[in-house]
């Protein structure tokens, strides 16, 4: 069928690094996500979606980056969307890498962050000690037309502005990596409408040691 596919909206869970044995960053040996669900399916479903087959295989013998399957897979959606159309996917995670890649593969897939909201999805029950993330961030994504210039300040202050609005809301507690996980979110939203980027890690770490700092004096 020829006829391009049309949606709005489209709401998704994205794909995690767990996806793939990245031992450095996940810290442990266990098989990844891909390789129960390849072991699960067996072959029947293969037979359907035999490049799906491939690209898991690419996936666990380390031969596709988290990178690269996050670009491909929002691309193809954002090719498949309307022009007026949006996406909404949930993501949560605390390392700037990973931030850094996925706010580099929305801008290459043609796509920019419109919005961003943290949820508090799992409240503090005293039961879990540490620093834990208690948030998921709901990512308002639609089609890229042009890019911009952007500038640094721009993209600290949006990451100090969210930090600042889960810092006003009453009656919730929030760890300080659901602060500096805003953060990374709000910088997110200013890169991903720029023309192009430049040392996106470097940003994240920059915007993680900032909100650090200012969770010390919330």
């Amino acid at each position: 069928m020829n006829k391009k596919l049309k949606f709005t909206p489209l709401l998704s869970s994205s794909p995690y690094m767990e996806w793939t044995k990245e031992k450095g960053l996940v810290g442990y040996d266990e098989p990844g996500i891909a390789e129960y669900f390849r072991d699960y399916c067996g072959g029947s479903l293969w037979n359907l979606m035999p490049d799906w087959n491939k690209r898991i295989d690419r996936l666990i013998a380390g031969r596709e980056s988290f990178y690269e399957f996050f670009m491909n897979t929002y691309g193809n959606l954002a090719h498949l969307m309307s022009d007026d159309g949006m996406q909404i996917i949930t993501f949560a995670h605390k390392s700037p890498d990973i931030w850094a890649d996925i706010t580099s593969a929305f801008l290459h897939a043609g796509l920019k962050v419109t919005a961003v909201y943290s949820i508090q999805d799992t409240p503090p029950n005293g039961l879990k000690k540490g620093d834990y993330l208690t948030c998921m961030v709901l990512i308002i994504l639609r089609k890229a037309k042009d890019g911009r210039t952007i500038t640094h300040d721009e993209v600290i202050n949006e990451a100090v502005q969210q930090v600042n609005i889960l810092q006003d809301i009453e009656d919730c507690t929030y760890s300080k990596a659901d602060y500096v996980q805003a953060a990374y979110s709000g910088a997110m939203k200013i890169l991903t409408q720029a023309d192009k980027l430049s040392d996106c890690l470097g940003i994240m770490k920059e915007v993680r040691d900032i909100a650090t700092r200012l969770c010390k004096t919330a």
